[in-house]
């Protein structure tokens, strides 16, 4: 009788590697995530056969619904191994590497939003055609941004303390998991690629990388790189430069600065300014405001300099 039940589990344990190999595949491939499917795959090992003859055809159809920023994904793990990234040869061990990266990403986002996006104001937030007239000022949490109200911007759910939901908005989310990706990029990489990595940014990635650098979540003892000498620097500031003392993330906060002015000033003809100058008003020590939704009307005029008068002050 026992030598018959166990049988009758080790049939039932058994029963997905019995059927078509295409059709283990394509239930692989419905799965909601990466972890379920190596969940799936650590079973037996007739389903892990399949998993890793199959890894490439399996990833590309669920990678796309649960891996956020995929492409900033797959760029980083090339640079952890220093190669250039191809789908048509991952493998397990790839995939795995990419959801440990993505763990830690997780993490970040989880603390930022408990040390950060809980207390970010909703309630204020610069009215650029208004600015034009009155040089500055706020409106009320009923104003519309980009044609949306408050409560169509960010929903009806849970809020925190200053009228912000507690946890990232959908459209917010990316945007933070980006920028943290090509933080983690710079932070692998040889300082000497930074230029070249700089120059494919765009002004807003620029910004929103430069208030990125701020966080140290996943960052602590990354180690010191002797930075290039830039102009203008910060009294006090070049011989721990020169030392090469200071944290790797600050040194990346610097040359994304520098890369900024110098693209602000070879398409705008001036100086740029830090997103904290814009965010007075916002909820936490005025920074990354190019994060939120209701900033966004604003923070693509700020890189545009579609509206903002030279001579505004905060």
């Amino acid at each position: 009788m026992k030598s018959q039940s166990t049988q009758q589990d080790h049939q039932a344990v058994c029963y997905l590697s019995e059927i078509p190999v295409e059709l283990t595949s394509k239930i692989f491939s419905m799965l909601p995530s990466t972890f379920d499917v190596l969940a799936l795959a650590a079973t037996c090992r007739e389903l892990r056969q399949v998993w890793v003859t199959n890894v490439v055809s399996i990833y590309r159809m669920v990678a796309p619904r649960s891996m956020p920023c995929e492409r900033y994904a797959h760029q980083f793990l090339a640079d952890q191994a220093g190669t250039s990234f191809d789908l048509s040869s991952i493998c397990t061990r790839d995939v795995i590497c990419m959801l440990k990266n993505a763990k830690v990403v997780e993490k970040a986002i989880l603390q930022f939003e408990f040390e950060v996006v809980r207390k970010v104001n909703r309630t204020f937030v610069l009215d650029s055609l208004s600015i034009l007239e009155k040089s500055s000022t706020c409106i009320s949490n009923r104003k519309i941004v980009d044609g949306l109200s408050p409560e169509e911007l960010y929903g009806l759910g849970e809020k925190g303390p200053r009228g912000h939901p507690l946890k990232f908005a959908s459209t917010e989310r990316p945007l933070f998991i980006r920028s943290y990706y090509q933080l983690l990029n710079l932070l692998t990489i040889n300082p000497l690629q930074w230029q070249s990595r700089l120059e494919q940014m765009t002004l807003n990635q620029l910004h929103l990388l430069h208030e990125t650098t701020r966080l140290t979540t996943g960052l602590g003892g990354d180690p010191a790189a002797p930075p290039p000498r830039f102009q203008d620097e910060e009294f006090g500031f070049a011989s721990g430069w020169d030392s090469g003392k200071l944290p790797k993330h600050v040194v990346v906060r610097r040359a994304a600065w520098e890369h900024i002015n110098l693209e602000y000033k070879r398409v705008h003809k001036k100086e740029a300014k830090p997103l904290a100058a814009y965010g007075m008003h916002e909820g936490y020590r005025c920074y990354y405001i190019g994060f939120w939704d209701h900033w966004q009307r604003v923070f693509r005029e700020i890189a545009c300099d579609t509206t903002y008068p030279t001579d505004l002050a905060f």
